[in-house]
């Protein structure tokens, strides 16, 4: 039985139960008890298909009873060639077979786990409504696909015309052949609509499938665990399917463009990449421009994957966790924006000591919406002179930690934390109290265990000094060891 493109499970192990299959409670609406009876819809009309799709001629695996190559071994009728306006105004049976022409690939391919067996890609035909659809593919299908089609490809697709649920339309191929990419153009630029066209999930059918985008939005909620990573803008609802975007609620968003996508009963736009969400962090300066120093960076100047070359920097903490491939640096001059992880895609000698002045160039990149730099092993690190570890950013009230603080050392004079969950206590963290979003964490700790067993448990931390982290618009305060503190008082 296939789903309609769940969301994807958070990689965040302190954020692992992310995988549950509904949301949190703080999202509980008229528009999840509509969720719900479009979850009844869609398990009992779900498409059913084989679990595996070798296409090696000979081989059953597919359990269909047969051992032909494209896992469709009935005789049908012809395929029918047509258009995917045809398609999305109702104009070709449900259930037949079909060929769409010459089509743009609009997105990347997505590829679930081999357990799930699916994957997605989006097409589009022109612009505008009744122009685009997204076809639907095994496990086995798209990775074979995975190293010949991208985004912008002109491609023939030849499959089924189905309806999962209400004017919900896809088109379902089985074998790697049904795809035949025919050239390489550019997808159609999206088409600019009000908020309040797809606002509160509610959209032209039409729309579904198509690129499109709104302007000059302010983010009402950002994507967090509670909201399975979903985030609101004008009432507009966006996905993380393809790309985190690291936006928090009451930040403006210039524009936001993707794939008009129903997702679970609510159009929802599902961003590609990160130029799709334009927006800019609080607190950053125009002048800051670059890709040699830290607040730049942060700042978005230099796109993901950039190569960036950063001197004059001071290791805060390694990263005990993941010994030998990380660590965190700031600048010293810097008070925002001034901090940034590093991860070595291979084993590093040795992590430089705390203090220690280092030369760093590789590529920005952000990984679960923490940005960081990542080098190639040594080559990627130049190691100076040993100094003092570098001067803590005093922070009096720990709920306005903000963007602006990832990366660097704060001071915290006191604070209270409540007791753990079984989940935080797996993890290890504490979240504090009156801002669950805001935690103390155990990144650099050797271990969960570790950490919580030199913390105090719930109650009073005083003189907390740490490196913050942010993972999924959540931000933790990592102290490097007991001494970290001045006293942990537990209730």
């Amino acid at each position: 039985m296939k789903t309609l493109l769940p969301r994807l499970p958070s990689a965040d192990p302190t954020l692992a139960a992310a995988d549950a299959s509904k949301k949190g409670p703080s999202m509980i609406s008229l528009r999840h008890l509509t969720l719900l009876l479009g979850l009844l819809v869609l398990f009992v009309g779900c498409n059913l298909a084989p679990q595996d799709n070798d296409t090696m001629s000979g081989d059953d695996d597919d359990g269909d009873g047969t051992d032909s190559g494209d896992d469709d071994d009935s005789i049908g009728p012809d395929p029918v060639t047509t258009t995917i306006a045809q398609l999305m105004a109702g104009e070709v049976t449900v259930e037949s077979p079909v060929i769409v022409e010459d089509v743009t690939v609009t997105t990347p391919l997505w590829i679930g786990d081999e357990e799930d067996n699916e994957a997605y890609f989006w097409v589009q035909d022109g612009a505008g409504p009744g122009t685009g659809i997204v076809v639907f593919t095994y496990f086995d299908v798209a990775s074979e696909l995975e190293s010949v089609l991208s985004a912008d490809s002109i491609v023939t697709v030849s499959g089924t015309f189905r309806q999962p649920f209400g004017d919900f339309y896809e088109i379902s191929i089985d074998s790697v052949d049904d795809v035949q990419i025919t050239g390489q153009g550019s997808a159609p630029e999206p088409q600019v609509l009000q908020a309040a066209d797809i606002a509160n999930g509610l959209a032209d059918p039409q729309l579904i499938g198509t690129l499109v985008q709104i302007e000059n939005a302010t983010v009402t909620e950002g994507p967090s665990y509670a909201s399975y990573y979903e985030w609101e803008a004008d009432g507009v609802f966006v996905d993380d399917f393809f790309h985190y975007a690291d936006v928090r609620a009451d930040y403006t968003v210039h524009s936001v463009s993707g794939v008009l996508h129903q997702s679970y009963g609510d159009a929802t736009i599902l961003p590609r990449w990160a130029r799709d969400v334009d927006f800019d962090y609080p607190g950053c300066l125009d002048e800051w421009t670059g890709s040699d120093n830290l607040p730049a960076i942060n700042c978005q100047s230099v796109d993901l994957g950039a190569p960036v070359t950063v001197s004059d920097l001071v290791v805060a903490s390694a990263d005990t966790r993941y010994s030998g491939t990380s660590l965190f640096v700031v600048d010293p001059t810097a008070l925002a924006y001034g901090g940034i992880a590093v991860y070595s895609a291979e084993d590093l000698a040795s992590i430089p000591a705390v203090g220690t002045s280092v030369t760093l160039s590789g590529a920005y990149n952000e990984y679960r919406g923490n940005s960081q730099i990542v080098i190639q092993g040594d080559a990627g690190i130049t190691v100076g002179d040993a100094g003092a570890a570098p001067t803590a950013i005093e922070v009096t009230d720990p709920c306005t930690l903000n963007e602006s603080h990832e990366g660097m050392v704060v001071q915290v004079p006191s604070l209270s934390v409540v007791a753990q969950s079984e989940h935080a206590s797996s993890n290890g963290y504490f979240e504090v109290a009156d801002c669950s979003q805001i935690r103390v964490g155990s990144d650099l700790f050797e271990s969960s265990d570790a950490f919580n067993s030199a913390s105090g448990g719930a109650g009073t931390i005083e003189g907390l000094r740490g490196v913050v982290a942010g993972y999924y618009n959540v931000l933790t305060i990592n102290p490097a060891d007991e001494s970290s503190w001045t006293s942990w008082s537990g209730n």
